[in-house]
């Protein structure tokens, strides 16, 4: 198994919730230490620390097997995703609960279940053209193709929903509006699903920051982003998500956003202009 393949099925988790993934073979060039530890460790572990180092754990032992570090050309193209993917989890949520508002208060609910998904639509479109656009090095060359090709999964609930409105109130197409409003409650879960494989691989994403290279004690604690950079992304994740950061009960959404928090404040890791201690 190539390890692109592996990470690759990190964000495949919403097809197949109970399979485990990045569960490397013995016989595995690429990472014969993690055997059986996948998604399930991420998910088991709610401390963010733990679950950020599985991922750490897993860079090492591709640095071991000999995966070249990336060029430090790569570096502003990794502080450009990370900061768009940012924005993207604000963006996506506000989006998402203007939908429910308009749904809700709306006189004609056809016509805002239409505009409200087309808007969400436009924008993930939006969303995929800038990931098509990012390339990375091993061993996380595959995370922004694989949060695309989530995003294609979203536009074609999306549009389901954009079929259910345009059924609805018309006598020829009621059958129709009956198949669709019946799959209602699917699509819907459907978006939870594909909402939780984006925050188990929130720990992925954030590792596209980690520099690769491992101190005297053998941990990879150094960001590639400076101080100023880092508090501007935790700038941009305040302003999206507020005093819902951090608070239980929250959508998958802004548990991802919590995650990052965490990962920016939280844990010990150092900028670029900063020292170790």
């Amino acid at each position: 198994m190539r390890f692109m393949f592996a990470v690759a099925t990190v964000f495949m988790c919403v097809a197949d919730l109970s399979r485990p993934v990045l569960a490397l073979e013995p016989d595995d060039s690429t990472g014969a230490g993690l055997r059986n530890r996948g998604i399930e460790e991420l998910r088991r572990n709610a401390d963010p620390a733990r679950r950020l180092a599985f991922v750490a754990e897993y860079i090492r032992e591709l640095r071991n097997r000999g995966v070249k570090d990336p060029p430090r050309s790569a570096e502003p193209a990794r502080r450009a995703f990370v900061a768009e993917y940012i924005r993207q989890l604000g963006v996506n949520d506000r989006l998402g609960r203007e939908r429910e508002k308009e749904v809700a208060g709306a006189a004609d609910p056809s016509v805002a279940i239409i505009r409200s998904n087309m808007r969400i639509v436009a924008e993930l479109t939006a969303q995929k053209g800038f990931l098509k656009g990012i390339t990375f090095s091993e061993p996380l060359a595959a995370v922004p193709g694989n949060i695309g090709d989530l995003y294609t999964q979203l536009i074609a609930v999306h549009n389901k929903f954009i079929a259910l409105g345009a059924a609805m109130g018309s006598a020829s197409t009621r059958a129709r509006y009956e198949a669709l409003a019946a799959e209602a409650p699917q699509l819907a879960a459907w978006i939870d699903q594909i909402d939780r494989a984006l925050f188990d691989a929130a720990p992925l994403i954030f590792a596209v920051l980690i520099v690769d290279k491992a101190d005297d004690d053998g941990q990879m604690r150094r960001l590639s982003i400076t101080r100023e950079e880092r508090d501007r992304l935790v700038r941009s994740l305040q302003n999206s998500f507020g005093d819902r950061i951090g608070r239980a009960d929250q959508s998958y959404l802004v548990r991802s956003a919590s995650l990052f928090r965490d990962f920016l404040t939280k844990l010990g890791y150092r900028c670029a202009d900063e020292f170790l201690r």
